[in-house]
């Protein structure tokens, strides 16, 4: 072997003393990042670490625990005792808790409200607040105003409420709830008079019920709910009337249930939803004038159930339904007397309407007195049409 080479411990082949010192040279000194060194070289700073987030960690999952507890503080009473002026307006903004409204014949005051009152551990009922009243011409105007709730703010309270209203009132309603529920319970009472409905919830649910009611004359109806469900069912009523009838919903559900010879005195009624199912039932409708549906939801389905065989003279009513992403569907019975005819349309999705293709006429429509016409679209979902 010539002098400066000696055989490679890895390949077993001569190869210079130099490279080979060189190689040792590189793997014994290959340096490890700083940052490595440093972590790897203290394993007590890990251990430090954790302990530093657990210090931090804690306390918040502990407050956020302890700011989640309420405890009852007691209750608040109000009455309005004077029947001289039964036209009352009712305004209510409950930032968080259930405000429930019922019609009953058998108080002995125009209006009563009882709020139980719940708070933080350290709260106090003294910071609660209760209904006004203020008398103006014509009218008296009750109203109650939670404030703004902050779970961080240890006098922060929360209101569940119960109204009883007397069935002699003469009420417009204004009801507001950031979180919980609304609900507006008519208890069957016959001939009662709502002037304008408005019943709005940012999260939460609202509802309202009519029971087996008769002649119940309301005013404009409006249900809204940012984020959760609307229920309106009436569907044991008969002669109901009303001057408009709205609902919309971002992201939530609406079940609608219209009782027998509803009378909506106006020409259209609006359904709106962003994201979530419209479900309407109607039954044996009265119309006054030429009338249209307006439905329309981004995302979600469309399900509406006609029985109609109470004929309203010269009256055109139009479902104009349109769904974004979703199935449209409509079951019907209506009278032979009435012509129908559907239009469908969908980019990607099945139809399936009586007859064939897309377009449905009955016989005669062109000549008939009395139409409905459906006018359906979706983008993506399917249409389907059953006759009952």
């Amino acid at each position: 072997m010539e002098e400066g080479f000696d055989f490679c411990n890895n390949c077993g082949k001569p190869s210079s003393k130099e490279v080979i010192e060189t190689k040792k040279a590189t793997q014994q000194q290959a340096p490890k990042s700083s940052i490595y060194q440093k972590y790897r070289a203290s394993p007590k700073t890990r251990i430090y670490s954790g302990i530093i987030i657990a210090l931090i960690v804690t306390p918040i999952v502990i407050l956020s625990i302890i700011t989640s507890i309420h405890v009852d503080l007691g209750t608040l009473e109000f009455e309005v005792d004077s029947f001289a002026e039964l036209n009352m307006d009712l305004i209510i903004d409950n930032s968080v808790g259930i405000t429930e409204i019922y019609y009953d014949s058998t108080i002995t005051n125009l209006f009563e409200a009882t709020l139980n009152v719940r708070g933080k551990p350290g709260a106090d009922i003294s910071n609660a607040v209760n209904f006004q009243q203020v008398n103006d011409t014509g009218k008296i105007i009750v109203s109650f105003d939670s404030g703004d709730y902050n779970s961080w703010n240890w006098k922060s309270l929360r209101y569940n409420i119960v109204i009883r209203i007397h069935t002699s009132a003469l009420v417009d309603f204004d009801i507001e709830g950031s979180t919980g529920t609304v609900l507006l319970d008519l208890e069957g009472y016959d001939d009662l008079v709502l002037k304008d409905v408005q019943l709005t919830v940012s999260t939460g649910k609202i509802q309202f019920y009519s029971g087996a009611s008769v002649g119940t004359n309301m005013g404009d109806v409006r249900l809204q709910a940012s984020t959760g469900t609307i229920l309106y069912d009436s569907v044991n009523a008969i002669n109901t009337t009303m001057t408009d009838f709205w609902v919309y919903s971002s992201t939530g559900s609406q079940d609608i249930y219209f009782g027998e010879r509803t009378t909506i005195d106006d020409i259209s009624a609006t359904f709106t939803a962003s994201t979530g199912n419209i479900e309407i039932h109607i039954n044996e409708m009265l119309y006054i004038y030429n009338f249209t549906w307006d439905i329309e939801v981004t995302t979600g389905r469309v399900d509406v159930y006609i029985d109609q065989t109470i004929v309203s003279e010269n009256i055109t009513v139009d479902f104009d339904i349109l769904a974004s992403t979703g199935t449209i569907e409509i079951n019907y019975e209506i009278d032979t007397d009435i012509g129908i005819r559907i239009i469908t349309a969908t980019s990607t999705g099945s139809i399936n309407i009586p007859g064939s293709g897309t377009i449905y006429e009955t016989e005669g429509y062109s000549t008939d007195s009395n139409k409905y016409n459906f006018n359906l679209e979706t983008s993506t979902g399917n249409i389907r049409v059953f006759e009952l």
